[in-house]
């Protein structure tokens, strides 16, 4: 796409079970006194359902997160270990073992599922979600190896007087964002969708659940890792498969999210951190959801010393090459400085289709057309390479930019438009990363106001329309302080021309001090 030009969604419910809409009961602290436990299940082998290859990824990241925070006390279980039994077991355990006041963590990272409301009446869409575990399926023996959701109400209710934080990297239905293109192998969803009715349930029979006017649970968090009408899918970070939202609730523990560095993460905190965090990495194709929004700013979880902020050299991308025999695709990737050959079972970051001319991200996205030769793939991989350096830049310091109509595939000649929000700093500089690593200077152009009010959404004046070249596009917003002079004048000096190469140099020399920056991409194609 060329950019022409120089409401945010809203939120979807989230389980029914988490009854945690407007005011709270009791205000909760985080005193010095208190101690962390946590749960932490993750599951890729499962007996009867289509294997994960990042949720045990996931578990291992956060509890070595959880320990770099402090928490000692963690019960870990993966793959077969997760029963139903031993879940339920664990939960109880650590929820005994804690104090009035203590924080419990229960993290789960697999497949959800949805099924016929256990208990009429209950779900707005007459369907309960559950929790999959690794012997599900749906006769018998194993169709009660599941946590459905009214289950894990009563389990969140019996321990009321605990500070509860609960991470579901899972979905139990929905749709893609974008679909998902086969020749890119894509890793999977953390779904098996609408499984019916059980019959001959080894479940016991449900407890009926919560009516309205029954008191909320203000001592619950729930991190969401997407909508309702959402697929959960699986991404390659740092080389290695993972939920978005569990990596990102790792580095949050790390200290990532922790903004005024007081080694305690709040609501507000983690929202901001996660929501940006994990739509960044998954590309767009997941929306996060942090519940409640109310009491922001009360501490809710211990965070390490926030790490000293560096950024990596770029990474060496796993490309594999379709339609050309191995021999000529081999001596083609030694002409594409960056990239190595994607063997075996690693996932790809890119995918290069020589005979289609495309070039494919390891989610399933065309992120360019008229790939031709080496050369062009050259400039493609130095753009995600850039794109690397520029998410590191970006995931500390998150800046909100929105798309409307949405985050979907936007085809040839479709209008679309762009809001920045949560800003705190005036001085704005706009450009674009083309799906053929072009550079473009989009913002401030002369005649344009160097700077944006910081009390409102600032959406561009102008509508962009959808031209050629199509593929990723890659807004970048960075707001700050000061007026950045030096850092505009080197980005004009590459406008219009494909340098991801110099541009990443210039990124890495800019002393950016206090700075917030965002990056959105922009899914393009040609017509039907």
């Amino acid at each position: 796409m060329t950019v022409k030009t120089r409401s945010l969604p809203g939120r979807d419910a989230l389980w029914g079970y988490v009854r945690l809409a407007g005011l709270l009961g009791a205000l909760w602290t985080l005193p010095a006194s208190a101690a962390t436990l946590g749960l932490v299940v993750g599951i890729d082998q499962y007996r009867y359902k289509p294997v994960l290859k990042g949720a045990i990824n996931d578990a291992r990241a956060i509890r070595a997160a959880l320990e770099a925070a402090g928490v000692q006390d963690i019960v870990m279980l993966l793959n077969e270990q997760a029963t139903r039994e031993t879940v339920r077991n664990a939960w109880n355990q650590q929820a005994a073992k804690a104090k009035p006041g203590d924080t419990l963590i229960f993290t789960y990272a697999g497949h959800g599922g949805q099924e016929p409301e256990r208990v009429r009446g209950n779900e707005a869409d007459g369907k309960d979600e559950a929790l999959l575990l690794a012997g599900f399926q749906e006769i018998r023996p194993g169709n009660g190896q599941r946590i459905v959701d009214d289950e894990l109400d009563q389990w969140f209710r019996a321990a009321s007087s605990l500070n509860i934080i609960f991470v579901a990297d899972a979905c139990y239905s929905g749709t893609l964002t974008r679909s998902i293109d086969p020749r890119a192998a894509f890793l999977g969803r953390r779904t098996i969708g609408d499984y019916g009715p059980i019959k001959d349930d080894e479940l016991p029979p449900p407890v009926a659940r919560p009516q309205a006017g029954e008191p909320q649970l203000p001592n619950v968090t729930f991190l969401a890792a997407s909508r309702e009408n959402e697929t959960t899918p699986e991404v390659v970070i740092d080389g290695q498969p993972h939920g978005a939202l569990s990596w990102a609730f790792a580095q949050a523990l790390r200290g990532a999210a922790d903004a005024n560095r007081d080694r305690a993460l709040t609501r507000q905190e983690l929202q901001g951190y996660i929501e940006e965090t994990v739509r960044m990495y998954a590309e767009a194709r997941q929306h996060p959801t942090v519940q409640p929004l109310a009491d922001s700013h009360r501490a809710i979880l211990p965070a390490a010393e926030r790490p000293a902020e560096r950024t990596p050299a770029p990474p060496t991308l796993r490309l594999r090459v379709l339609g050309l025999a191995d021999a000529e695709g081999r001596a083609l990737l030694g002409q594409v400085p960056g990239a190595e050959p994607a063997t075996g079972q690693q996932p790809p970051d890119l995918v290069w289709d020589a005979s289609q001319q495309q070039a494919l991200s390891g989610q399933g996205d065309v992120v360019a057309y008229e790939v031709k030769d080496a050369a062009a793939l050259r400039q493609v991989v130095a753009k995600w390479r850039l794109l690397a350096t520029v998410k590191a830049l970006s995931a500390p310091h998150s800046l909100r930019l929105r798309l409307e109509p949405g985050d979907g595939l936007h085809r040839q000649g479709t209008v679309v438009s762009i809001t920045l929000d949560g800003h705190r700093h005036r001085y704005l500089t706009l450009f674009n990363l083309a799906a053929d690593g072009t550079v473009q200077f989009l913002y401030p152009k002369p005649g344009d106001a160097k700077t944006v009010a910081t009390d409102q959404p600032f959406k561009l004046a102008d509508s962009t329309q959808i031209i050629s070249p199509f593929g990723a596009d890659h807004l970048v917003a960075v707001v700050t302080p000061t007026e950045p002079t030096d850092f505009q004048t080197r980005l004009r000096g590459l406008d219009g021309r494909p340098e991801a190469d110099a541009l990443d140099r210039v990124l890495r020399e800019t002393d950016w001090g206090h700075y917030q920056m965002g990056v959105l991409g922009l899914y393009t194609a040609p017509g039907k």
